[in-house]
């Protein structure tokens, strides 16, 4: 049983395949089990589903541990307007993926493992909820969590989630942001122990291949200057890191 925000309880059931990554939604209207209202296209694993059927509007929560940035792509495709579709008249809604609560300012993260946290919730395009104390937070911690570049990438008008380019022990992430044709980037370096490394991708690793781009860092706004397809990209991440930067055509 679910509870709609607007529509009160609503009887949902769940279809998972987990090695597909495949979640059918089915909503039961006044008719019963027989009689579906919704299904979704394909959402991946979930914990929890919150369901706004006046907005239009569905959250669905993955459950969160450090490693699993790995499935919550499974996603992406559907994520934004057009999510889910109603089977009785075919009309679209919005899906959500909702990744928890943000504990940035809360006790057990490193000042580099909040800046994941925060980082790659704006990469997928995720609602940021909060669950620590704004009454005693660190002044690190809430500079980053209104740290206007992130919250842009974050509320980005086009509402894509990111997708990753490359995983194993570095990842990488890129997400479409306005104007057309830029990119927020992330850089996840999840190895918990050693030394930083060295990231040197050319721009066109990126997917960054048409013309020049102008970069951003994202989380101190260092100005990076313009690059082209063929630009060495190099910078640093810490272990259990993150590196963010902007890339915007130059007109």
């Amino acid at each position: 049983m679910v509870t709609g925000l607007k529509t009160g309880p609503t009887t949902c059931q769940l279809t998972m395949d987990l090695e597909a990554g495949i979640t059918q939604i089915c909503l039961h209207g006044p008719g019963g089990w027989n009689n579906p209202d919704m299904v979704s296209l394909k959402t991946g694993t979930t914990c929890q589903l919150i369901m706004d059927l006046e907005a239009g509007i569905t959250q669905i929560c993955l459950p969160w541990t450090w490693r699993q940035l790995r499935y919550w792509y499974n996603m992406s495709a559907y994520h934004g307007p057009g999510g889910l579709v109603s089977l009785k008249t075919g009309t679209t809604c919005q899906l959500i993926m909702d990744l928890d609560l943000i504990v940035v300012g809360n006790f057990g993260f490193s000042p580099d493992q909040e800046k994941v946290h925060f980082g790659m919730w704006c990469i997928f395009a995720a609602p940021l909820l909060l669950a620590n104390d704004l009454r005693s937070i660190n002044n690190r911690s809430k500079a980053l969590l209104i740290n206007k570049r992130l919250l842009a990438i974050n509320q980005d008008p086009l509402g894509i989630q990111g997708k990753p380019i490359q995983m194993g022990d570095v990842q990488v992430w890129t997400k479409p942001i306005l104007p057309k044709g830029s990119k927020a980037v992330a850089v996840v370096y999840t190895v918990q122990g050693g030394n930083f490394i060295r990231v040197k991708y050319p721009l066109e690793f990126y997917g960054l291949d048409a013309g020049d781009y102008h970069l951003t860092e994202v989380f101190e706004g260092h100005d990076l200057g313009q690059h082209n397809k063929s630009s060495i990209i190099s910078f640093t991440v810490n272990p259990t890191g993150i590196y963010m930067f902007t890339a915007k055509p130059v007109n």
